[in-house]
């Protein structure tokens, strides 16, 4: 796709000469075509914020925006279709779910084994139902998952990573939803 991006720096203080934040990189596509997009963001480990803007034939505006984790490795899938009513989503899987629940054992944002293994088999388990279609269960045992990853913030779970993971979860939950 041609349209034109850059990288806004963080702003320094003169006397100080600390930063205001990390860079912030930006893709602009001016008056694209009705039609189905796909954006696919890769990077170093981390965690990343997506932002889009999505303007109707009228110019009304929809923000959406995406707080997520990443490892080197892997790549997150975002959905966005042009049309009368834009609309962006994540397409989240559990193989992302769970890699990036792996992720964040190893960055240390979990910090007690019982709980990164509850989660982990949570996941492992609705995967596993969802794939014999059992898809109710699927889904409530994701919402439990959901419930516990508050339920162990910020005691043995980094706050901001229990939100981005309750996100992925809650698109996962979408995904399932939109397929029964």
């Amino acid at each position: 796709i041609e349209g034109f991006s850059f990288t806004s720096q963080p702003i320094t203080d003169n006397f100080s000469l600390q930063t205001s934040g990390t860079p912030l990189n930006t893709f602009m596509y001016p008056k694209p075509a009705y039609g189905e997009y796909r954006v696919e963001i890769s990077g170093p480990t981390g965690q990343y914020q997506l932002d889009s803007y999505l303007y109707n034939q009228n110019g009304e505006v929809q923000l959406s925006s995406f707080n997520r984790s990443i490892s080197n490795n892997e790549v997150d899938t975002y959905e966005i279709t042009i049309g009368e009513t834009p609309q962006i989503s994540q397409q989240s899987t559990f193989e992302s779910l769970l890699e990036d629940l792996a992720n964040a054992w190893n960055q240390k944002k979990i910090t007690k084994l019982q709980t990164y293994n509850l989660l982990r088999l949570e996941i492992e388990l609705a995967q596993k139902l969802n794939f014999k279609e059992n898809l109710q269960a699927a889904r409530s045992l994701l919402t439990v998952t959901k419930l516990h990853l508050k339920l162990f913030s910020p005691s043995f779970i980094d706050k901001e990573f229990s939100i981005v993971i309750q996100n992925e979860i809650q698109s996962l939950l979408d995904t399932l939803i939109q397929t029964s």
